[in-house]
C-alpha cells in the first residue's frame, strides 16, 4: 500500500499523465476535425486508456495533497488548484456515466417528448412460440480504428452470437458481376416527380414506384405489373396499360400497347402515368453489394447513411445482415429466421422521453434579402408540463433550461415546417464541474495575491539560478518561436476609375444608417463593418504587380455601391485556402486569398456554393469540419456583397407614416410614404450615383445635404447627436483595438525577455528599458480604458454585451491585473 502510495504521489507521474492528456486532447482534435465527432469518441473519449488517464490524474493529485500537507494555511492557495482539478475530474465523470442528449424533432402546431440519442445501440430481439429475449449494448462505429465485437448469448437452449463483419460510410448499393451464387439481375433509373433513383429488379421481385404505386416486375406476373421478360440476353415488356416510350438513341418517341409483348431495348424511357423507367444494364449473374462513396474516411458524411454488416449465428446456422442508419434518425429494424429461431436487428439512435413536451408554434428562417442562404433561424415554443404552458423563443445565442435539460437550435428541416433542437440532459455534471472553476477561481487569487504563494517562491528561486539556466532558457525560448472562363482583367486604372474623392466620402460616411437590429449609425459604421466581415481589414487595396491602389471604408462603400458591375469582378471575399482545398474548385485568388464576387457564380449566373451550403446547414455546429464552418463564412460574405451590390443595407430613408420608426432602402416601392416624400426619395439615390460616377462632387455633394435634411426632420426623435456621432466616426478612425494588440504584443514580448534577464543581472540599461516599457504600458493601458469608455458611450450600453466586446472587456481586465501585481513578480 505505502508503494502504491509513492508510486501516486510521484511528481514524475502527475507530468507524464498530464503530457499524457495534453496529446490525447490534441489528437482528438485533429481526428474530430478529420474523421468527425463519432470517430473521435470512438477512438480516444471512450477508450478504457483515456478513462485510465483521467483516474490516474485524480488519484495522483488526491495522493499529492497528503503528501505535502496542503491543508496548511500558507499552501492554500495550491490546495485549492488540486482540489479543484479533482472535482472537475468527478464532474466529468458524472457527465461521462449519467448524462444523455440528441435532437429533438418537432414540425410546427405538434409537440414532441421524444429524444432521438446521440449515442448508438445495436439491438437485438431473440423469439420463438416459447418466448423473447431482448439484448442492447451501446456501440460506435467509424471509417477507422478498431471495430471488432462480438455478443454471446443463450436462447432456449441454443448459443446465439451477434459479431463485426463490416463497416461501410456512406454506403451506396452497387452490382457485382460472377459472384458465387449470383442471381440474374436489371439495374434501372426510375423516375417519379423531383424524386430519381436507382433501383436493382433480381428475377421474380416486384418494385413500387410513383406516388400511385405503379408496379415494375422482372419475370414476376400479378394484377397491375408492368413485367419485363429476358429470353437469352434479349428484352421483351408487357405492360396493363398503355405505355410512352422514348428511345434516347434514335430521339424517336412512341407507344406500346396494353397487353401486349412488345421487344424492350436497353437504355430507352418508358413512362406509366406520373412515373417513368429507364433498363440501363442487365446482370446474368450478379449480387448487390454495398460500397462506401466517400474517397477518403474523413469525407464520412453524416447525412448520409451509412452500413454496419453483422454475423448472426443461432446453433450451427450462421446469416450475415446489413443495418442501414442515419445519424438524427431512429433506426430501421431487419429480421432473420435462423434455427427456429426469429432474430430482430437494429442499429442506430434511440427514443429517449421527456417528463414534459415541447410544442413548436413557429418556425422563423430569415434568409439574406435576395438569396436562399439563411441568416438566421428561432424557434417560437411552449413548454407544456401538467397542464401549465410556459413560452420561450430558442435561437442560437438564447437556450432554453428547464428541468434539467437544455433546448438549442440546431437545425431545421428542409422545408422550413419544422425544427431541430440539440438537447443535453447534464445537470449534476454541470454543477459539479462549475464548483471546481469556482475553486480554480479562489487558487488562482491566492497564487496572485498570497505572500506566500508557490509562484512567489518560484520567483525567488529563479533569481539564485546559475548562468547556465540562462542559456537553457533562451534555447527553449527559441525553439518554442519557431516551432472557368476568366472574368474581365481588373486593372489599376479600373479601380483608379472607381476613385471617390476624399472629401466627399467623409461627408457620406456620415450620412445616418439604420442597420438590421434597428440602431441609427452613421454609414462610416457601416461601411467599416462590411468591409471588415468580407476582407478582414478595415479598408481595401488592389495590387497588381508593383502597383498598388488602396480605398478607405467610406470610398469602397460607396463605389461598390454606383459600380456595382465593375466590382463584382474585383477580388475582396476573404477565404481560407488551406481550410476549403480544392472544394471550390480552380478558383484564382490574388496575393491576399481573396476572390471576386462572380468567381462563385458559373456562366449560366447560378450559385456554386448551393448544395455546400444546405448541407453545412443541416448539421448542428458542433458537427460540422473546418470546411463546412469555412463555406458558411464563404457564404455570407458572398451575401454580404450581395446585399451591397443591391442597395439592401442603404437604408437611408425614415416614414413618416411608419410608427416603429422604421427606415428605408432605395430599393423599396415607397408607396407607403407620403407622396411627395415618395417622389424624393426615388429621384435622389439614382440622380447621386450618377453624379458620383461622373465626378460631379459639388452636385452629389448637394444631393447628401438634401438626404441629410430629410433624415434629420423625419427621424428626429431617433437620431443620435452630433456629439455622439462624432465619437462614433471618431471611434472607427481610431481603430485603437488593433493597434493596441500590436503594441502589447511587442512590449509584452521584449517585457519577458528582460524579466528573464533581470533574474539573472542587474544592469543599468536593462532596468531603463524596464521601466521604460511599464510607463509605455501604462499610457496604452489609460488609452484602453479610455476607448472601453468611448464605445460604451457611443453604443449607450456596457460594453459587454456580445463575444467580440466580451473578449476586449477581459483583455482589460487581465492588464489590471497584471498593473496592480506587476511589483511582486516581474513575470506578472
Amino acid at each position: 500500500m505505502k508503494k502504491l502510495y509513492k508510486f501516486f504521489a510521484s511528481p514524475v507521474l502527475a507530468i507524464i499523465l498530464l503530457f499524457a492528456f495534453a496529446l490525447a486532447m490534441a489528437v482528438a482534435t485533429f481526428v474530430e476535425n478529420d474523421f468527425g465527432t463519432a470517430t473521435a469518441w470512438q477512438v480516444i473519449y471512450d477508450s478504457l486508456w483515456f478513462e485510465l488517464i483521467m483516474l490516474g490524474l485524480g488519484i495522483s493529485f488526491a495522493a499529492n495533497i497528503i503528501k505535502y500537507n496542503l491543508w496548511r494555511k500558507e499552501k492554500w492557495a495550491i490546495l485549492m488548484f488540486h482540489l479543484a482539478f479533482i472535482v472537475i475530474l468527478i464532474g466529468s465523470g458524472i457527465t461521462r456515466y449519467t448524462s444523455y442528449g440528441g435532437i429533438m424533432r418537432i414540425r410546427e402546431g405538434a409537440a414532441s417528448n421524444t429524444i432521438i440519442s446521440d449515442a448508438n445501440f445495436l439491438k437485438f430481439t431473440l423469439s420463438d412460440k416459447n418466448g423473447s429475449k431482448t439484448l442492447e449494448k451501446r456501440m460506435n462505429f467509424s471509417p477507422i480504428g478498431d471495430n471488432d465485437f462480438s455478443i454471446d448469448t443463450e436462447f432456449n437452449g441454443q448459443p446465439v452470437t451477434v459479431s463485426f463483419n463490416e463497416f461501410i460510410a456512406d454506403a451506396v448499393p452497387e452490382i457485382v458481376d460472377e459472384v458465387e451464387g449470383g442471381k440474374p439481375m436489371l439495374q434501372m433509373v426510375v423516375s417519379a416527380g423531383s424524386r430519381r433513383q436507382t433501383i436493382f429488379l433480381e428475377k421474380g421481385e416486384i418494385e413500387n414506384i410513383g406516388e400511385h404505386n405503379h408496379l415494375v416486375g422482372f419475370e414476376a406476373e400479378g394484377d397491375g405489373v408492368i413485367n419485363i421478360i429476358e429470353e437469352n440476353g434479349s428484352f421483351k415488356i408487357k405492360s396493363p396499360r398503355n405505355l410512352g416510350s422514348f428511345v434516347m438513341a434514335t430521339e424517336k418517341a412512341g407507344t406500346l400497347l396494353k397487353d401486349s409483348l412488345h421487344p424492350m431495348a436497353l437504355r430507352t424511357l418508358y413512362r406509366d402515368g406520373d412515373a417513368s423507367f429507364v433498363p440501363l444494364s442487365y446482370h446474368p449473374n450478379a449480387a448487390i453489394k454495398l460500397v462506401s462513396e466517400s474517397e477518403k474516411p474523413k469525407d464520412n458524411d453524416e447525412i448520409k447513411d451509412d452500413a454496419l454488416v453483422v454475423n448472426v449465428k443461432v446453433g450451427d446456422k450462421e446469416e450475415k445482415v446489413t443495418l442501414l442508419y442515419r445519424q438524427g434518425f431512429l433506426p430501421s429494424q431487419h429480421e432473420v429466421d435462423l434455427a427456429g429461431t426469429r432474430v430482430i436487428l437494429s442499429y442506430g439512435s434511440k427514443a429517449l422521453t421527456t417528463p414534459f413536451s415541447i410544442h413548436l408554434e413557429d418556425f422563423q428562417l430569415e434568409r439574406y434579402p435576395g438569396s436562399t442562404s439563411p441568416s438566421s433561424y428561432a424557434s417560437e415554443v411552449k413548454v407544456m408540463d401538467d397542464g401549465e404552458t410556459m413560452p420561450h423563443r430558442i435561437y442560437m445565442n438564447n437556450v432554453l433550461d428547464y428541468e434539467g435539460y437544455r433546448f438549442f437550435q440546431a437545425s431545421y428541416d428542409t422545408d422550413e415546417k419544422g425544427t431541430v433542437l440539440a438537447v443535453n440532459h447534464d445537470a449534476p455534471g454541470t454543477y459539479v464541474t462549475y464548483s471546481g472553476y469556482f475553486l480554480m477561481m479562489i487558487g488562482m487569487f491566492f497564487t496572485l495575491f498570497g505572500k506566500s504563494s508557490r509562484f512567489t517562491q518560484i520567483n525567488k528561486k529563479l533569481k539564485k539560478m546559475k548562468a547556465v539556466g540562462i542559456m537553457l532558457l533562451l534555447f527553449s525560448f527559441s525553439a518554442a518561436m519557431q516551432a472557368q472562363e476568366s472574368d474581365p482583367e481588373i486593372t489599376i486604372d479600373i479601380i483608379e476609375q472607381q476613385a471617390v474623392n476624399e472629401q466627399h466620402a467623409e461627408m457620406f460616411g456620415r450620412l445616418m444608417v439604420q442597420d438590421l437590429d434597428g440602431r441609427i449609425k452613421p454609414i462610416n459604421t457601416l461601411a467599416s463593418e462590411v468591409l471588415r466581415k468580407l476582407t478582414r481589414k478595415p479598408y481595401f487595396k488592389f495590387k497588381k504587380g508593383d502597383e498598388t491602389f488602396s480605398f478607405n471604408a467610406n470610398q469602397a462603400f460607396l463605389a461598390m455601391h454606383t459600380s456595382p458591375n465593375v466590382w463584382q469582378y474585383v477580388p475582396i471575399i476573404k477565404v481560407d485556402r488551406k481550410k476549403v482545398g480544392e472544394a471550390f474548385g480552380p478558383l484564382a485568388y490574388n496575393e491576399d486569398d481573396m476572390i471576386s464576387f462572380s468567381q462563385l457564380l458559373d456562366d449560366e449566373g447560378n450559385y456554386l456554393l448551393v448544395k455546400a451550403i444546405e448541407d453545412a446547414n443541416q448539421k448542428k455546429p458542433a458537427e460540422r469540419n473546418e470546411l463546412e464552418k469555412e463555406v458558411i463564412k464563404v457564404d455570407e460574405r458572398f451575401n454580404i456583397l450581395y446585399n451591397v451590390f443591391a442597395g439592401h443595407y442603404l437604408q437611408i430613408f425614415p416614414n413618416s407614416n411608419d410608427s416603429s420608426n422604421k427606415w428605408y432602402s432605395p430599393t423599396h416601392d415607397f408607396n407607403d410614404f407620403p407622396e411627395e416624400d415618395a417622389r424624393f426619395a426615388k429621384r435622389i439615390i439614382p440622380g447621386y450615383f450618377s453624379d458620383v460616377n461622373s465626378k460631379d462632387w459639388v452636385a452629389a455633394s448637394e444631393k447628401l445635404t438634401y438626404i441629410k435634411k430629410f433624415q434629420d426632420i423625419l427621424g428626429e426623435e431617433i437620431i443620435p447627436d452630433r456629439k455622439r456621432v462624432e465619437a462614433e466616426i471618431w471611434y472607427n478612425e481610431l481603430n485603437l483595438n488593433f493597434w493596441l494588440f500590436q503594441l502589447y504584443f511587442t512590449v509584452g514580448l521584449i517585457l519577458l525577455v528582460l524579466a528573464i534577464s533581470r533574474i539573472f543581472t542587474k544592469n543599468k540599461g536593462i532596468e531603463i528599458a524596464w521601466n521604460a516599457l511599464i510607463l509605455i504600458t501604462l499610457i496604452s493601458f489609460l488609452a484602453f480604458t479610455g476607448n472601453i469608455i468611448l464605445r460604451w458611450y457611443v453604443a449607450q450600453h456596457a460594453p459587454w454585451s456580445n463575444g467580440y466586446e466580451m473578449i476586449v472587456f477581459v483583455a482589460w481586465t487581465l492588464m489590471l491585473c497584471g498593473l496592480l501585481t506587476f511589483r511582486k513578480s516581474d513575470f506578472a
